[in-house]
């Protein structure tokens, strides 16, 4: 268990900073003789944005909403295997409501958390933004933007990051201290703007929620935005959350990009060119899959070098999908795609090494199930380019 203590954050028009003590909960015959070797000490943790073009809408509400949103999610502190109980303690008040949620959507996911603060009524009224898009500039987004458009829609982009060099009318931030572009970073501002209707990128792999695989344990499922929308409406905010995209293996998702909005997708950022990460070969893997150029973020001598690194990995710990099996859908979907290209020169040195189990052929199909009210004028485009799962031969759901 841990102890965090979350101090009064730092606001400012540009700026909006939360600090916390993480501490190790020792019983009290370790406490008086200290640390043991090799036990974490306490450590202070850091994270907000700083607002580059836009003044930040502070409400006393966020004060309660980020840090939780931040602390019981992947990339906080409480994302680790040895930590599945933490007490968060507060400086300051903290809305009921909020707090409530978020102990719920952490025993959802198997994270006991105990709240403690003060405790505040807070009531938050709906913002005059119709629409705000989270834009993470890679081929979520990306292609969220374009259904939006098409469907008559122009949502306000809100990034953190870099400024999109052909979307120069994004709210642009930067994130405090860690990575920029990290999920909370891009919610967080785009939901103190209020909007009627906030959307944000995120495929399958977060939003699946049948057994033998796990969800992602995060936001995109249906139940966690059914459940985000419903903790607005009862502090008195109309929010409804939108994942459209999250019906979707990743690869039919960068296809539908390139193929429909060829201009956004000339300005997809998933990746830093050159990284020598998973995340550059399934990237590169996905628009392999459809005949896409990948030369400008992974060339074919990386891409070999990746692929040797992964499947050795995966020949290593076949049933390792990260922590809570986060990563399944991706791994798997990467799995598929390696299998079917192998025959290709540039996978010449892993050829002999992939089994056929790898081969699947849930990649090649609409998944609409996993989001059954979604809006079907987003079915309407998506089964252009993939059939729904119900249509796969002998096969409704996800299998392993």
């Amino acid at each position: 268990m841990i102890d965090i203590a979350v101090s009064e954050p730092v606001r400012t028009p540009e700026r909006y900073e939360f600090r916390c003590t993480v501490s190790p909960v020792r019983r009290w015959r370790s406490r008086l003789a200290g640390a043991q070797p090799g036990e974490p000490e306490a450590h202070e943790i850091r994270f907000g944005f700083v607002a580059t073009n836009f003044a930040i809408r502070h409400h006393p509400v966020w004060d309660s909403v980020y840090p939780l949103l931040y602390l019981t999610r992947n990339g906080g502190p409480l994302f680790q295997r040895e930590h599945d109980r933490a007490r968060i303690r507060f400086d300051y008040p903290v809305s009921k409501v909020v707090a409530d949620f978020y102990v719920r959507r952490a025993a959802q996911f198997g994270i006991d958390i105990d709240v403690r603060a003060r405790s505040i009524d807070l009531e938050l009224s709906t913002g005059g933004d119709e629409a705000v898009l989270a834009f993470g500039g890679g081929k979520d987004s990306r292609l969220l933007l374009g259904l939006a458009r098409e469907l008559g829609s122009e949502p306000r982009l809100v990034t953190a990051g870099a400024s999109p060099a052909d979307l120069p009318m994004a709210l642009v931030t930067h994130s405090i201290p860690r990575p920029e572009g990290m999920l909370a970073d891009r919610i967080m501002p785009s939901l103190m703007h209020v909007p009627r209707h906030l959307y944000f990128g995120g495929g399958l792999g977060e939003a699946h929620r049948e057994t033998p695989w796990q969800q992602y344990y995060d936001m995109a499922s249906p139940r966690a935005l059914a459940e985000w929308s419903a903790m607005f409406r009862e502090l008195g905010a109309t929010i409804h959350m939108h994942a459209p995209c999250s019906v979707l293996p990743y690869n039919i998702t960068q296809r539908i990009l390139c193929e429909r909005y060829p201009e956004l997708a000339s300005g997809q950022a998933s990746v830093r060119p050159g990284a020598r990460s998973d995340k550059n070969l399934h990237v590169a893997l996905l628009k392999r899959e459809h005949g896409i150029a990948h030369d400008d973020h992974c060339d074919e001598e990386l891409l070999e070098t990746l692929l040797v690194r992964f499947v050795a990995a995966q020949e290593a710990n076949p049933s390792d999908f990260g922590y809570r099996n986060a990563r399944e859908t991706i791994s798997r979907e990467m799995r598929a795609i390696i299998w079917r290209h192998r025959d290709e020169p540039a996978f010449g040195a892993v050829r002999g090494r992939v089994p056929p189990e790898w081969d699947a052929d849930w990649i090649d199909y609409v998944h609409d199930y996993v989001s059954p009210d979604l809006d079907p004028a987003y079915f309407e485009i998506y089964r252009q380019y993939a059939a729904p799962i119900d249509e796969a031969p002998g096969r409704r759901r996800i299998v392993v």
